[in-house]
């Protein structure tokens, strides 16, 4: 008989940007940057109590216990992966409730993380508002609000927040092109909010170079 076995836990979905791209341009060099996510990964996750569920060539799916784990996580492989061979990475933070059957796992929560990953660009790491309020309180992880966006299947809006630590990226709204969009719900105040934001994100990524 199947065992069901249901848990609230962190999820985190990671997903190279462009890999299709880079075999065909240099498969030599895809390998290497494949090998180097895959090792990234193995170690950061031990590091952090993470647990690898799923990796697909140029992703993978992790859970982790704790939420401010998982960020710390996602933080140090970015700051692993921008080392050569420097590999372009997006990752989505969600929490759920998951679902495991014998050796496969489903869930609301997982399809959530995976269109949050999907709005992001090469070493970004964003999360939704339910871990932002887990982490808001650790001033050693820095946020920045994105907006509300709408998914398709998703009954209600998401807001998403980018992590700005050091040497992350912050996606401007023009580059958030994945599985989703801003919600038309959100007001104009939140959309001109938005625009301000991606200015002020500009400016301070003009200074820092």
């Amino acid at each position: 008989m199947d065992t069901l076995d249901r848990l609230i836990s962190i999820i985190i979905y990671a997903d190279i940007v462009g890999y299709s791209s880079m075999m065909q341009a240099d498969e030599e060099l895809a390998l290497k940057k494949l090998k180097h996510f895959e090792e990234v990964l193995n170690i950061q996750s031990k590091k952090y109590d993470g647990e690898i569920v799923k990796a697909y060539g140029d992703g993978c799916l992790m859970l982790f216990p704790s939420a401010v784990s998982a960020i710390k996580c996602a933080i140090s492989i970015q700051s692993d992966l921008r080392e050569e061979p420097y590999v372009p990475l997006r990752i989505g933070v969600h929490i759920g409730e998951i679902v495991r059957k014998d050796h496969d796992i489903f869930g609301d929560g997982l399809n959530i993380a995976s269109r949050i990953e999907s709005m992001g660009v090469a070493n970004s790491v964003l999360i939704s508002s339910d871990i932002y309020f887990q982490i808001k309180n650790h001033p050693e992880i820095k946020t920045v609000k994105l907006g509300d966006f709408a998914f398709k299947n998703i009954e209600r809006d998401i807001t998403l927040y980018a992590i700005s630590n050091d040497e992350l990226t912050i996606p401007l709204s023009p580059d958030m092109i994945g599985k989703g969009k801003i919600s038309n719900s959100s007001s104009e105040f939140s959309k001109k909010k938005i625009f301000i934001d991606s200015w002020s994100i500009l400016i301070i990524q003009s200074f820092r170079l």
